[in-house]
């Protein structure tokens, strides 16, 4: 049996409408979190891998901001790092190479054990 759309709309031509939420308006959010560290590195067969970044969910951006001369720094996972290798950033005269980590892995950071660095984090995470 088919009903004509006039007889189904008879009954129902008014539709009470309530917007609950304007996605249109909506406002995006700022991490309200940020947190900043500076790590340094002798250059010395002392020196150890140092965890820089914990993992997280909630993390929108980690900024990792190295400085030396000549130096290397090795980042990434714990047992990359210790046999220096991973993510090799490496320090110039005059520049320090900035790396944007836009994850939430765990981060560590290990010297080159040959010339001494500083590296500055900073890390910012949604609540």
């Amino acid at each position: 049996m088919t009903i004509p759309l006039e007889e189904i709309m008879q009954d129902h031509s008014t539709v009470d409408v309530r917007i609950v939420e304007d996605v249109a308006t909506e406002k995006i959010a700022t991490p309200p979190f940020g947190e900043g560290n500076t790590y340094v590195f002798a250059g010395t067969a002392s020196d150890v891998p140092i965890l820089i970044l914990q993992q997280t969910k909630k993390r929108n951006q980690a900024l990792i901001i190295g400085y030396g001369t000549g130096a290397t720094i090795w980042l990434g996972a714990y047992g990359k790092v210790g046999n220096q290798a991973g993510f090799k950033l490496v320090t110039g005269s005059g520049t320090s190479p900035v790396l944007k980590l836009e994850s939430g892995s765990e981060v560590w950071a290990m010297s080159d054990k040959a010339t001494s660095s500083t590296l500055a984090v900073w890390d910012e995470q949604y609540r």
